[in-house]
């Protein structure tokens, strides 16, 4: 790059080229976080973006008497926190996202009582309103500029290109709310937000960043009864449960889902797995963040394997699972990675207990297996029952964003938990 002056003009010269394109990886984070990149900006900081655009956003919170009306209405004698919980599960059920930016738009909020009146707006109508109800309640919020998505870096310069979306910050809490994403319990940040540089936009502007993915918080949880007949097919039931982004991700894709499809969705499932299969499914109501969100499955697959003197599994059977340790394993394909890997933290927490066939007893049956390293950890115990094998499978990962240096610890703890269910199951007829 190069800069000249001449005649009263300023001028830079930059020249980048790539001859050849650079593969993409599986699950790499936005190619656009490691992309060459070249930005031209008037703006002096990030600090000077958040305070342009609370420039133009500052006046449309206000407490009109229509917003106080309603906080009042909404929240009732709650204060504090459970106020907030109240007004943010109101504006979730009643505003629809509508996004109609034209021009200046897409920096400027509209006002709180339009949004209110028209009852939809954008994700920066979404937070002014919820701000202005915050505000008749006396709870103290800000405007928070950031890249959903799967990009966790800034630009090289600090520009307005740098952000797409907008949420809200509640400094009293240090809690950060997104309203957009209206299955997401209050307090729950979607696996897009986590983890992101931001500007918090108000009377201080100011760099900031949202959580990470915590495996104390995001949890999944499933628990199984497979049952083996005596020509090898296989009856299950389940019941899947989960907490923080992990059940703001399965509220927000059932709920997209009729009922009338549940079916296909149980045999799409299966079909992706050795067993395959067809079955029943019962699904929590997404959009009710007080309930909690619990999923039941039951159906029946086709025999695993040729009954006779002997009866051989080449796995543990997966049964019905919404998040399988086949497809996590996607992400430890490649043998090393040129770019950070985008997973999220959380943890997993999977139990089946299977019951054999009459007549038939174990000959060989798995090991434990356990491994603790720089990425998380994994614990899987076989218990022999009584004519059956109890299964559990503990999977921590400790961050959203592995770098190509922290990867190869990653690889070998999704591959170790994979490898722990591959062992066979060996039954001997008596």
């Amino acid at each position: 790059m190069k800069e000249e002056t001449k005649d009263g003009r300023h001028r830079i010269t930059a020249t980048f080229s790539r001859a050849e394109p650079i593969p993409l990886e599986p699950g790499m984070v936005d190619p656009a976080q490691v992309s060459p990149a070249f930005t031209v900006t008037t703006f002096p900081s990030w600090e000077a973006i958040g305070a342009a655009y609370w420039a133009r956003a500052k006046g449309k919170a206000k407490v009109t008497l229509a917003i106080q009306k309603l906080a009042n209405e909404v929240a009732g004698d709650a204060q504090g926190l459970e106020a907030a919980k109240k007004l943010y599960e109101w504006e979730a059920k009643n505003i629809r996202y509508v996004a109609p930016e034209l021009g200046i738009g897409g920096y400027m909020p509209q006002s709180a009582e339009q949004v209110l009146n028209q009852r939809y707006g954008d994700c920066k109508g979404y937070v002014t309103l919820l701000q202005a109800l915050l505000a008749a309640k006396g709870i103290r919020s800000e405007h928070v500029l950031i890249r959903a998505g799967e990009n966790y870096g800034l630009l090289p310069a600090p520009t307005p290109e740098q952000f797409n979306h907008a949420i809200l910050y509640l400094p009293d809490y240090d809690l950060y709310l997104d309203p957009t994403t209206r299955y997401a319990p209050f307090g729950v940040l979607v696996l897009g937000d986590l983890s992101k540089p931001v500007v918090i936009a108000g009377g201080s502007p100011r760099l900031g960043r949202t959580p990470s993915g915590d495996p104390g918080r995001d949890r999944y949880r499933e628990v199984q009864t497979l049952v083996l007949t005596k020509d090898a097919s296989l009856k299950g039931e389940a019941e899947i449960t989960s907490k923080g982004y992990v059940e703001a991700q399965w509220r927000i894709i059932f709920a997209s889902v009729p009922k009338v499809a549940y079916t296909q969705v149980v045999q799409g499932l299966l079909s992706r797995f050795a067993e395959g299969g067809s079955g029943s499914l019962e699904v929590a109501p997404p959009d009710d963040p007080n309930r909690p969100f619990v999923i039941t499955a039951k159906w029946t697959s086709p025999s695993l394997a040729p009954p006779g003197p002997t009866l051989t599994l080449g796995h543990v059977p997966t049964g019905f699972s919404l998040v399988p340790l086949g497809q996590l394993r996607a992400f430890a394909a490649p043998e090393k990675r040129r770019f950070p890997v985008s997973f999220g933290a959380f943890a997993a927490d999977y139990q089946k207990t299977l019951k054999f066939p009459e007549g038939y007893r174990a000959k060989l049956l798995p090991k434990d297996v356990s491994l603790e390293n720089a990425a998380g950890s994994v614990e899987a115990r076989f218990v022999s029952k009584e004519n059956g094998l109890g299964v559990r499978l503990s999977l921590v990962v400790k961050k959203d964003v592995y770098s190509p240096e922290e990867y190869p610890a990653l690889r070998e703890l999704l591959n170790t938990a994979v490898a722990a269910l591959n062992q066979p199951i060996v039954l001997q007829k008596q």
